[in-house]
This record gives structure tokens, C-alpha cells and sequence, in this order.
């Protein structure tokens, strides 16, 4: 019986195949060893086999936590969210989102704080051969920048001051672009408010990734409820919104003063 048990307890499926298991298989092997030549005496046996049992408890339990604390190191080191959603605020650095990119479609309200300083950043994003579309809402439109401030409970003129902002900034990228990387750039301007701000990174490529944030009633940007989704891990919901974003652009109206 003592045999059996010890058998049971020391099966190969349930060991992890570490160095510190095979001491304790070596140690197994000593006691059952022992026992059969009547070294030890069934008592002696008992108390070896559990005090084995309970190092081998312990060694599985620390292998475990270490092997989990790795994986958390892991995620930690990748950053950003990952399909759960939070805030806006936990997001992934914008130009680290974007870092290498060769297609990036920016959707939102007018993409304000995603230019701001960042003229240098983006012309070499584009002499890199990336190209970068931009949507936002039509800076002509009063009445629809009304009616979307009254929602988020903004100043309409700020939001057409910011809107001018982002159109500069466009501009002045535009004026380091050669002839060669001007189409490159494309911006279009949209009639309706869109439920959500999007920033979609290399969409045909299978490491395509995506920040998707919303525009909630009354809520300061950092504090939008969002996420971000990457294909190789959720290509269901990516192709969901990769359609949205494509089809919103698809149904811009081009910028009179782009390229295209």
C-alpha cells in the first residue's frame, strides 16, 4: 500500500519538469529503495514520504508564483490595455502607438492633441513611407460644432480654435514634404459626429493595432472610456472596427486643401 501511495503521489504528469523535481524523484527513489530492502521501518517510511511530499509542495507553489510574476512582467513590459477597457489615460503613448508604422488612420474630433508638437515626429513618419489619413469634423460646420460641444459640455469656439490648430499643423507638415511624399498625407472632413475616436495602425498587416476611444456625455478627454485591440490577439473585433473606421473615411468629404 505504502508503495502504491508513493507511486501515485510521484507521477511523472503531475511533477513540473524543473531541476528541483528531479531531486525530489531522486529522493523518491532512495525511499523506495530503502523500503523494499527493510532499511526503513513503516513508520520511518510514513514520515519520509510526507515531508517529501511537503518540499515538493513548497518547490511547486514557488515555481508557480515565480513563473506568474514573470508573465505579469511580461504584459507590463508590452504596455497599454489590450482589449480591457479603461480609460483614455491608460493608453499607450501616442507616438509610441504609432513608432514604424507604414499606414495610420487618425479618426476623432479634430485630432488636436495628437499633432500638438509633433510636426518633426510625423514628417519623418512619412519620409519613412508611412502614410497618414486624417478625419475630422468639417471646421465649416457651426451647426454641428454646436450641437457636438452641447454633448460633451465644451466651448463650440474652442473646438473650432483646436480644429484650426490641428489644420495648421497639418499644413506646416506638409510644407517639409517633397513632391514624392505629399500623398502621403490625406485629410478629409466629415458632416456627423462620430461616436468614437479611433487610431488605427497598419490595418493590413497582421500586427495591425488599433486605439478606440468613445465620446462620452460630459467627460473630459483623459477620462473616456476606451481600449485597444490588437489583430494577432482579437481580429474579430479589430475587422469590426477597422470596417467602421474604413467606412467613415470612405464617406468623408476629401480637404480642399490636401493633396490627394
Amino acid at each position: 500500500m505504502l508503495r502504491s501511495i508513493l507511486r501515485d503521489a510521484l507521477r511523472l504528469e503531475n511533477l513540473p519538469a524543473t531541476s528541483s523535481t528531479v531531486v525530489l524523484i531522486a529522493s523518491s527513489t532512495v525511499l523506495v529503495v530503502l523500503s523494499l530492502d527493510g532499511s526503513l521501518g513503516q513508520r520511518q517510511l510514513l514520515a519520509a514520504i510526507l515531508i517529501l511530499l511537503s518540499l515538493y509542495a513548497s518547490v511547486a507553489a514557488l515555481e508557480r508564483l515565480i513563473t506568474l510574476t514573470s508573465i505579469k512582467r511580461d504584459i507590463r513590459s508590452l504596455g497599454g490595455t489590450h482589449g480591457q477597457m479603461t480609460r483614455v489615460e491608460g493608453f499607450v503613448q501616442e507616438e509610441r502607438f504609432v513608432e514604424g508604422a507604414s499606414d495610420v488612420l487618425l479618426i476623432g474630433l479634430n485630432k488636436a492633441g495628437f499633432f500638438l508638437h509633433r510636426v518633426i515626429f510625423f514628417v519623418n513618419l512619412i519620409h519613412a513611407g508611412c502614410t497618414i489619413r486624417v478625419l475630422t469634423l468639417d471646421p465649416s460646420d457651426v451647426e454641428l460644432y454646436r450641437v457636438v460641444a452641447a454633448n460633451l459640455e465644451v466651448d463650440a469656439d474652442r473646438m473650432r480654435t483646436d480644429i484650426r490648430q490641428t489644420y495648421q499643423t497639418l499644413q506646416q507638415i506638409r510644407a517639409r514634404l517633397g513632391p514624392k511624399d505629399l500623398p502621403r498625407l490625406q485629410t478629409r472632413r466629415h458632416g456627423v459626429a462620430p461616436g468614437m475616436g479611433i487610431t488605427m495602425v497598419n490595418g493590413n498587416k497582421p500586427n495591425g493595432r488599433m486605439q478606440v476611444y468613445f465620446y462620452a456625455y460630459q467627460t473630459d478627454p483623459p477620462y473616456r472610456p476606451g481600449f485597444e485591440i490588437y489583430k494577432e490577439t482579437d481580429s474579430e473585433w479589430f475587422r469590426f472596427y477597422q470596417d467602421v473606421a474604413e467606412k467613415l473615411w470612405k464617406d468623408a468629404i476629401p480637404d480642399d486643401s490636401a493633396k490627394e
